[in-house]
C-alpha cells in the first residue's frame, strides 16, 4: 500500500507508522522520489514486534532517498527481514567511521534490490550470529567499510553481493570495499569491490567469487 500522510501528518510520521503497523510480510511503497527525513534507529524500531523480534517487511522506496537525521544505524532487530528495493539511503551523521548505517542482528536479514546506501562511516554490518546480507543492483558506498563484519563475536553470517558497486572511498583513509572477519560464507558475482587499503578481506570463512572487478 502507499503511505499517504493523515492530515497535519509528515511523510516521515506516516512511514514509521505504517511500519509500526505493518503486518509480517507486508508490502509498503513511498510515493515516487520523495526526500524522506527521518531517524533511521526508528525505522528500524519500528520492525519490533512483541518480544523484541523482527517481523518482515518490504519497502518500495520507488525513487526516493531515505536520508538521516541523526547519528544512530538502522537495526533489522533479531530474526527480522528488511527488503528494500528502489532508492536510496544516505546516512552522513555517524560519529565515527567505525560506526554504521545499517546493522543486522542475530538470524535477521537485510535484502537490498536497486538500492544506493552510502555514510560517513560502514554502510553495512551483519552483526548478529546467522544474520545475512542481500544485496542485488545499486551501489553501497562507506567512508571506512562498505559491507563488514565485526572480528570476535559472530558467526555462520551469509553475504551475498550481485551486480553491485561495493566502496569504501574517503581520500586514502577508507578500508576496505568488503570484510567478512568471522566464520561463514560470502558470494560475489559480477560486482565491482574497491577500497584504499584492501578490496576485499575473507578470515575463517568461505568466499566465492566470480566475474568480478577487485
Amino acid at each position: 500500500s502507499v503511505i499517504t500522510p493523515d492530515d497535519g501528518q509528515t511523510l516521515p510520521e506516516a512511514l514509521i507508522e505504517a511500519m509500526e503497523d505493518a503486518e509480517s510480510g507486508a508490502v509498503l511503497q513511498l510515493p515516487k522520489n520523495s526526500d524522506v527525513e527521518l531517524s533511521l534507529k526508528e525505522l528500524g524500531n519500528a520492525l519490533l514486534m512483541d518480544g523484541n523480534v523482527g517481523k518482515s517487511v518490504t519497502l518500495d522506496l520507488n525513487g526516493s532517498t531515505l536520508k538521516s537525521t541523526d547519528g544512530y544505524s538502522m537495526n533489522v532487530p533479531v530474526s527480522g527481514e528488511l527488503i528494500l528495493v528502489n532508492g536510496s539511503v544516505q546516512q552522513y551523521n555517524l560519529p565515527g567511521n567505525s560506526k554504521s548505517a545499517i546493522t543486522i542482528d542475530t538470524g535477521a536479514r537485510l535484502i537490498l534490490r536497486d538500492v544506493d546506501v552510502s555514510s560517513n562511516g560502514c554502510s553495512i554490518f551483519p552483526e548478529g550470529d546467522a544474520s545475512e546480507v542481500l544485496i542485488d543492483g545499486g551501489s553501497v558506498r562507506g567512508a571506512s567499510f562498505g559491507v563488514a563484519t565485526n572480528n570476535t563475536t559472530s558467526d555462520n553470517i551469509h553475504i551475498s553481493l550481485m551486480d553491485t558497486e561495493i566502496g569504501a572511498y574517503n581520500d586514502a583513509d577508507g578500508f576496505t570495499g568488503v570484510m567478512i572477519n568471522v566464520p561463514g560464507l560470502l558470494e560475489i558475482e559480477n560486482c565491482k569491490i574497491v577500497g584504499d587499503y584492501q578490496g576485499i578481506i575473507v578470515r575463517g570463512s568461505t568466499a566465492v567469487i566470480k566475474d568480478t572487478n577487485v
